[in-house]
C-alpha cells in the first residue's frame, strides 16, 4: 500500500514564505485541522474556505468542527476525519450539499500529517467544487440513455451511417 500521509519532518524543510505562498494560492477550499483526542480543531482555513464555509462570521481558530458546523454536517465530517486519522492514509470522498436551494457537488481529500511518534497531529482537507463537471457528466449520461432507449426500442428501422456511407449501427427492427 502506498503511503499517502505527510510526515512532519518533511514539512520542516519548507521556509515560511513558501508555506504562505502555497496556502494562499490554492483556489480550492483548504482547511488545516489539529487533532486533539477525538476532536478536530480549526487551525487554518484559506480565503476560499472561509468564504464558502461562512467562517468569516466568527473567530473559528481553536474551535472544533462541532462548534462551527451544523450538527448534520459536523457528524459526517467527523466520521471522515476519524477514518483518515485511524488509517493514517489520505481519504477521498464526494459530497452533495444544497446551499441556498441549489445543489453543489464537492470532492474532498483528507491528508493526515503524522509526527515522529507516528501519531496523527493534523489533517489537511482540500475540497474542490466539482458541480459543473458533475452536471455536465450527468447531462451526457442522460442524453446517452435517452438516445439508446430511442434507438433500441423504436419499432422503425434505424440505420446509422458514418460520413463515408458505411453502416455503423442498426437497431433490432432493421433485421
Amino acid at each position: 500500500m502506498m503511503d499517502t500521509s505527510i510526515k512532519i519532518n518533511e514539512l520542516q524543510n519548507l521556509d515560511q514564505s513558501m508555506i504562505n505562498a502555497l496556502l494562499t494560492s490554492i483556489n480550492d477550499l483548504l482547511f488545516i485541522m489539529k487533532v486533539e483526542g477525538e476532536s478536530f480543531i480549526y487551525h487554518y482555513a484559506n480565503d476560499q474556505a472561509i468564504k464558502n464555509a461562512k467562517l468569516n462570521e466568527r473567530n473559528y481558530v481553536g474551535l472544533s468542527i462541532q462548534d462551527v458546523m451544523p450538527s448534520d454536517i459536523s457528524k459526517k465530517l467527523i466520521e471522515s476525519y476519524q477514518i483518515a486519522k485511524r488509517s493514517k492514509q489520505a481519504l477521498w470522498y464526494n459530497d452533495e450539499l444544497i446551499i441556498d436551494g441549489k445543489k453543489f457537488y464537492f470532492e474532498t481529500v483528507l491528508s493526515p500529517i503524522i509526527n515522529e511518534s507516528e501519531q496523527c497531529e493534523f489533517i489537511v482537507s482540500v475540497t474542490r467544487d466539482v458541480t459543473l463537471w458533475t452536471e455536465e457528466t450527468n447531462e451526457k449520461l442522460e442524453n446517452e440513455l435517452r438516445y439508446r432507449s430511442l434507438f433500441e426500442h423504436n419499432l422503425d428501422s434505424i440505420i446509422m451511417l458514418d460520413s463515408n456511407g458505411y453502416i455503423q449501427q442498426t437497431n433490432m427492427s432493421t433485421y
